[in-house]
């Protein structure tokens, strides 16, 4: 199948803000990262079981291997990490420009300026804890 079948997502509201969570290089932000993605985000849908990847776990794999790439240098033998890295952007992009939004944001940040209407940055969203929960159950 070309989606996952899973049940419909609530819409959630969410606003864009700066956050302590996800830090680069601490232990509890990697932590945080790594624990972003159920196991190794795998998933396998349909009869025949093939292994797969939902677009939301790749999404976030490849915000992890950015993340790591920018506070582990890749050295330049590392052809493999270069491809992975590389990639990583080549899909975050086309990820960007798929869903195009529009929106007009302002974030809460603690470096000024500090912007804090967050009236006008508020976005309705697919709750991502629906598929989360489902690829835990599922391993």
């Amino acid at each position: 199948p070309l989606q996952w079948p899973i049940p419909e997502a609530n819409k959630v509201y969410m606003y864009p803000e700066d956050t302590h969570h996800y830090a680069l290089s601490t232990p509890e932000g990697i932590a945080e990262w790594q624990a972003l993605v159920p196991y190794d985000g795998t998933v396998r849908p349909g009869p025949r079981a093939r292994p797969s990847t939902i677009a939301m776990s790749h999404q976030l794999q490849c915000l992890d291997v950015i993340r790591n790439a920018m506070v582990l240098p890749i050295s330049p033998g590392d052809a493999q990490g270069r491809n992975a890295r590389d990639r990583c952007l080549n899909h975050t992009t086309q990820m960007v420009l798929r869903h195009a939004h529009a929106h007009v944001e302002s974030a809460r940040t603690d470096v000024t300026p500090r912007i804090t209407d967050l009236t006008r940055s508020v976005h309705r969203c697919r709750d991502w804890r629906v598929p989360h929960d489902r690829m835990e159950r599922s391993e």
